[in-house]
């Protein structure tokens, strides 16, 4: 009996130490979380800045690339003043191929933080199972300690019924014997 309670004590601290470790995991799991989510946050704002920089680097491509070369030339004064032009032109389509770059890494970067995000929302959720796991083992120790109590004390109040009965046979038989000692010593 013993043994069985300090079976089921040092099971009771081990499992509320375990709960204490979950819940510090489960604490840096929704700091995890949070913190993951601002930075989606921040990374989804850029992917709309940087969409909404090319879609007006695109309007204006278009407008410029709606010029034949040969207007372009002729709407220079100077030789010098196309070739700039054209030099602006390729510099502007290295622009939107940059952007155009940054917003895919943008993009991928966002996919990659979504997936961590979900995996800890997962650990979160193994976390938070774990836990009522343990906490529902504990409850169930606590029960069976007093079922066990109770059915020690139980028994003790049995015996202890049992051992008074037997000491007042005893007595009663002590007496018995006593009074027909008497009267044998009488009768002798």
């Amino acid at each position: 009996l013993d043994n069985a309670l300090r079976l089921l004590e040092l099971t009771d601290k081990k499992l509320v130490t375990d709960i204490r470790v979950t819940e510090k995991k489960i604490t840096s799991a929704v700091d995890a979380i949070i913190a993951l989510k601002f930075d989606i946050d921040i990374t989804a704002a850029k992917i709309g800045d940087n969409s909404a920089v090319l879609k007006k680097t695109l309007t204006d491509r278009y407008k410029l690339e709606s010029h034949t070369l040969i207007e372009i030339l002729l709407a220079n004064t100077s030789f010098s003043s196309f070739w700039s032009f054209v030099t602006y032109l390729e510099r502007f389509q290295k622009n939107i191929e940059e952007r155009v770059e940054e917003l895919k890494e943008l993009n991928a970067r966002l996919a990659e933080k979504e997936a961590f995000q979900t995996r800890e929302k997962a650990n979160f959720v193994s976390y938070k199972n774990r836990l009522l796991d343990q906490k529902e083992i504990v409850s169930h120790n606590k029960s069976m300690k007093a079922e066990l109590l109770s059915a020690t004390r139980n028994k003790e109040t049995v015996y202890e019924e049992m051992l008074r009965e037997r000491m007042e046979k005893k007595e009663a038989l002590e007496r018995e014997i006593a009074e027909f000692e008497e009267q044998l010593r009488v009768e002798i």
